[in-house]
């Protein structure tokens, strides 16, 4: 593929983006969120002061739900800096601009445009800022982009402001449901956390919790840890976990083992394939395996293609258990041999024919010589008078 040359052409309308940003954050950040804080550069850089989330939210075509959960995720990166009023919404925006170590207050964002400044990144703020000098405030380093947010202790003002938002009226209600208990603050603490401080959908969350409490994992902190630890490795969605799942099986890693790969570079498509011999065609791990290692004798790759087709055709074949497999080959065998003698025998009675074909051809090309009665009668008497 050859390259790709850009021309800037005469574009001098300009958003400068950070390169820290480019490599380090915007890779683990969710499209909106990317989409709401270049649209809050674009702001900063025609020197906007005023804007709402919901004016924002209409802008992008997003619900003003997705805004606050886009500015909360920027704000506990260090990105940005909020305030809130009362009711927790957000009234104040700060943008900060960093370098790889400390980040620096770059411009402000206020719903009056008046100057306002943070008291610590990571900070949650109600009311709005003090006023500050125009010189820029350094700030203290933020842990990287891929760091798992630090979890803290709500207070029962934002317990009771969280209370409002559906997802965790769901969430606390189906907890309840599945745990057969009133939950204490930690759990409420649990739920704030995985929806406010990883930015985890409900939907995600509501998946987990069943699947850990049907694993036995009853208390929303192992479920919280759960959450945890798929979030360390990228897992935010129920696609993702059912991917999870499946790879971690033994059968999954059976085949990953023959083929020479590994849990990361495992493609969905040979996942699927995997998925295919086990619920469509049913077969059992040994079945699979000896497929896969008869690929691999005679193809010398991993091709998930060619193992297919061999269980596609022993599928076809009514084949359930690793001994049928044997019994087939032998049959198969069989026929071969049948076919190669029978072919063998075709092709003798062929050479056979041929030659017959060829000897009475050869008669039939011989001079044949016709005679008259009367003229070898005469032939012989004359033949007689003279002896």
């Amino acid at each position: 593929m050859g390259k790709l040359v850009i021309d800037r052409g005469n574009f001098t309308d300009l958003t400068s983006v950070s390169n820290l940003f480019i490599d380090e954050y915007m890779p683990n950040a969710n499209g909106e969120f990317v989409k709401i804080y270049l649209y809050l550069l674009r702001l900063v850089s025609g020197h906007s002061t005023e804007i709402t989330t919901d004016a924002l939210a209409d802008l992008l075509c997003f619900t003003e739900s997705d805004v606050e959960r886009g500015l909360s995720y920027w704000e506990r990166l260090g990105l940005i800096s909020l305030s809130r009023d009362e009711d927790m919404h957000v009234n104040g925006i700060r943008m900060e601009a960093y370098t790889t170590n400390k980040f620096y207050v770059k411009s402000i964002l206020n719903s009056s445009g008046s100057q306002v400044s943070a008291r610590a990144v990571g900070d949650t703020f109600y009311g709005n800022y003090e006023d500050v000098n125009s010189e820029p405030a350094l700030i203290e380093s933020i842990a990287p982009a891929n760091a798992i947010p630090a979890k803290r202790k709500y207070t029962s003002k934002e317990i009771s402001a969280f209370s409002k938002d559906p997802r965790v009226q769901q969430l606390t209600f189906l907890a309840q449901t599945y745990l057969g208990k009133t939950l204490n603050s930690n759990d409420v603490n649990s739920i704030l956390y995985m929806i406010d401080g990883l930015n985890l959908s409900s939907d995600f969350i509501e998946y987990l919790m069943e699947m850990c409490i049907s694993s036995g994992n009853n208390t929303l902190g192992s479920i919280e840890k759960s959450a945890v630890n798929y979030y360390k490795r990228g897992i935010t969605t129920i696609d993702d976990i059912k991917f999870d799942t499946k790879i971690r099986k033994s059968i999954y890693k059976s085949v990953f083992k023959i083929f020479g790969l590994t849990d990361q570079n495992a493609a969905k498509k040979d996942v699927n394939y995997i998925s295919k011999w086990t619920e469509t065609y049913n077969f059992s791990e040994d079945i699979i395996v000896e497929a896969c290692n008869r690929t691999i004798e005679h193809t010398h790759t991993a091709s998930f293609p060619y193992a297919d087709t061999i269980l596609k055709g022993w599928y076809n074949n009514g084949i359930t258990e690793l001994s049928q497999v044997e019994q087939l080959d032998e049959e198969h065998a069989k026929e071969v041999s049948e076919k190669f003698s029978s072919l063998q025998a075709s092709k003798a009675s062929k050479a056979s024919n041929k030659s017959c074909s060829a000897s009475l051809k050869k008669f039939k090309n011989m001079d044949e010589r016709t005679y008259d009665s009367i003229e070898l009668e005469k032939m012989l008497l004359s033949s007689t008078n003279r002896k």
